[in-house]
């Protein structure tokens, strides 16, 4: 989109795409009273792209090129076992970005919920935080203009998520304040269910919550060490 400009004998617009910024193809030739662009012909999820307009009036003067504007492109992969969220900066807002929102899809409201809010500086966030219980995780990006309204929203990326465990291998409670208890941590668990046997196979723990812990104990006496 663009403003209307001031001038009253406007023929048309002329508006061009550019993959880098410095080299550019024109992609429309529109009539003075149009003020949005719908550009098909562009693959969002993976690239990038650079706009900018020029008006020429009813003496065939062409006007300066306009302030660039580019679009947001977000890449979301798994990286050590979370989401991991990139994305190039907006351009050009004469004021710049004062703030970028990340946003997740949630498949039970249908609806998109924040994550978190980052400065204009930031292009990167992993997101250790969001526990929904669904197989994907879809992210979007939103450019606040700085000192203004506008707002860029990037390409929507997905990526799949499961659960993930991390049991220790040992522990030691003897009340010297580390690693006393036994507790398992983990990641996008729905439902979770953690028995622990001796080694004749009696059951002599169980929880159904994956905060509990285990203190080393069966009927109120600490268990023998070893396995």
């Amino acid at each position: 989109t663009w403003e209307v400009p001031t001038t009253d004998n406007a023929a048309r617009f002329f508006l061009e795409r550019s993959l880098d910024g410095q080299n550019w193809t024109q992609i429309a030739d529109l009539p003075p009273t149009t003020f949005i662009y719908t550009d098909p012909n562009v693959s969002v999820d993976e690239q990038s792209y650079y706009y900018r307009i020029s008006l020429v009036d009813s003496c065939g003067d062409i006007t300066p090129w306009s302030n660039i504007g580019r679009t947001i492109v977000l890449d979301a992969e798994i990286r050590n076992f979370a989401p991991s969220l990139e994305w190039n900066a907006y351009e050009e807002w004469p004021t710049g970005i004062e703030s970028y929102e990340v946003e997740i899809f949630n498949d039970f409201s249908l609806q998109w919920q924040n994550v978190e809010n980052l400065d204009g500086r930031t292009l990167f966030l992993v997101d250790t935080e969001t526990n929904l219980d669904q197989i994907f995780y879809c992210y979007r990006i939103i450019g606040n203009e700085a000192g203004g309204t506008c707002r860029s929203v990037s390409n929507e990326d997905c990526v799949p998520v499961g659960p993930r465990l991390f049991p220790p291998n040992v522990f030691t409670p003897n009340d010297d304040g580390l690693n006393d208890d036994f507790a398992i941590k983990g990641i996008y668990i729905a439902t979770y269910n953690l028995q622990i046997f001796d080694r004749w196979g009696a059951l002599i723990y169980e929880s159904n919550n994956i905060n509990d812990r285990w203190d080393g104990t069966w009927r109120g006496k600490p268990v023998q060490e070893g396995a």
